[in-house]
């Protein structure tokens, strides 16, 4: 139904009477489930007893709080993992800010 409402509303026929009814009701819904999830993100803070980061740098400073690896190792995993497979390519001599504007050589 979500996918309809916005094929509906993407395509300007949420004001046909087959649509009117139930595409208003059933966007709102969504936001409020996605309302929802996110605010459940936030304030999710620990699971199990071990605290999770929000940020790689949280991550960094949690493990040098608690004097492990844990997070540095699970990053340097996740990370060899998606260069692996070519999910990005290695630009030399070229700052973020530049590659973001796509002033790529």
């Amino acid at each position: 139904p979500i996918q309809v409402a916005e094929y509906a509303v993407a395509n300007q026929i949420e004001e046909e009477p087959a649509f009117r009814w139930w595409v208003p009701f059933t966007l709102k819904k969504r936001n409020r489930i996605v309302s929802k999830v996110k605010a459940k993100y936030w304030k999710t803070d620990s699971k199990f007893g071990i605290r999770l980061p929000k940020t790689v740098e949280e991550a960094y400073r949690i493990d040098k709080e608690t004097g492990t690896l844990h997070w540095t190792r699970a990053i340097e995993k996740e990370m060899k993992k998606i260069l692996s497979m070519g999910s990005f390519e290695v630009v030399e001599g070229m700052t973020p800010e530049e590659l973001r504007k796509n002033a790529t050589k």
